[in-house]
């Protein structure tokens, strides 16, 4: 079986279980992408099939913990939430922020 085929199939059947499970589906505008309202975007199943890479499921804001003030360039940051625990636990400041998607 052709390889491409098989990563089209395996894109295909990740945008389709996201869509099931009411996950936003976004489309390629070039360098940005759009979310899809598929009550009222809908999807030509055609184009869908024939490009799944222009299409993608929206990723999760990241939570970002930072010690300090933000604008330090001292200050440290990390996306892993027990490594901030610790930083707590060390009696470090840590502010919480969620990167916007």
């Amino acid at each position: 079986m052709d390889k491409n085929f098989k990563d089209k199939a395996k894109k295909l059947a990740e945008l389709f279980t996201a869509i099931s499970n009411e996950k936003t589906i976004q489309v390629s505008l070039g360098e940005k992408w759009a979310d899809l309202d598929l009550n009222y975007d809908p999807i030509k199943l055609r184009y869908f099939v024939l490009y799944p890479d222009n299409y993608r499921i929206k990723p999760e804001p990241r939570k970002i913990w930072v010690n300090g003030d933000p604008d330090d360039p001292y200050c440290d940051w990390t996306t892993d939430e027990e490594h901030a625990l610790n930083w707590e636990k060390d009696g470090i400041n840590v502010i919480e922020f969620v990167e916007k998607s």
